[in-house]
């Protein structure tokens, strides 16, 4: 039972204050090729960025050369199922920051991941390709917050 005064909050309560209570999600390790989409309005939309060389950058969509194959690719490969759209210079995401990564994808649709297309890396990225052409997508599937479950204690025997 509670003590005395206090207040049990269910699970889909958000507790009441001027400061975010949710629990931030865990922080996962970040590996070479990761994506994540920055500076959307939910989960499952934002400007796409990679992690390469040890940072986050973002990817080129200079002469509208990113296609729904590509984005498809992205969503998949985060888990979100198909694209809905995709974006060639988002700055419906705003511009991303650091390096641009990626240039020229040309995705079939069935890699398994962005980095299985065929694209221009690092040094090979036009010198025209500004943060003003970072690509965005917005995926099919809500991304799900994941959370551990509580241990469960053992029955006496």
């Amino acid at each position: 039972p509670a003590a005395s005064g206090a207040r049990t909050v269910s699970v889909t309560e958000r507790p009441r204050s001027s400061v975010s209570a949710w629990p931030a999600p865990p922080i996962m390790p970040t590996y070479e090729g990761d994506l994540r989409l920055a500076n959307g309005p939910s989960p499952s939309a934002g400007r796409v960025e990679i992690y390469l060389n040890g940072a986050w950058g973002t990817i080129c969509g200079y002469s509208s050369s990113w296609h729904r194959q590509d984005a498809n690719v992205v969503c998949r490969q985060l888990g979100l199922g198909d694209a809905i759209n995709q974006y060639s210079y988002s700055n419906l995401y705003g511009q991303g920051s650091g390096n641009v990564w990626m240039d020229e994808v040309a995705c079939t649709g069935s890699e398994p991941g962005l980095e299985s297309c065929p694209h221009k890396r690092d040094t090979q990225v036009r010198s025209s390709c500004s943060h003003y052409y970072d690509v965005g997508v917005q995926c099919r599937t809500a991304a799900v917050a994941t959370t551990a479950a509580a241990p469960v204690a053992a029955a006496a025997t």
